[in-house]
């Protein structure tokens, strides 16, 4: 790909907040988009169902916060691997 990929950041989507701050447990004014994929996921996931996500820093930033909340609340994680130190995309 040439250039920057376009990137979708939760400042500029002012305008459909009040829909998510009423949808999801997970919400902050600060949430990263990610973690409304997590929680409508584990909505979607049958009951005794795996999924798994490759993403960055939700377990390491404050705007990831409600996320780790809620996963401990409602998850059991079988396994967890930290790729920060490794490149995995260009």
């Amino acid at each position: 790909m040439i250039g920057n990929p376009p990137y979708v950041r939760q400042e500029l989507i002012g305008a459909i907040k009040p829909y998510l701050e009423a949808t999801y447990d997970v919400f902050d004014g600060t949430t990263d988009l990610f973690a409304y994929f997590y929680e409508k996921s584990f909505g979607l996931l049958k009951p005794i169902g795996i999924f798994g996500f490759i993403s960055n820093t939700f377990d390491k930033t404050k705007a990831a916060n409600k996320l780790r909340e809620f996963l401990s609340r409602t998850t059991c994680l079988i396994d967890y691997v930290d790729f920060t130190e490794v490149q995995i995309f260009e």
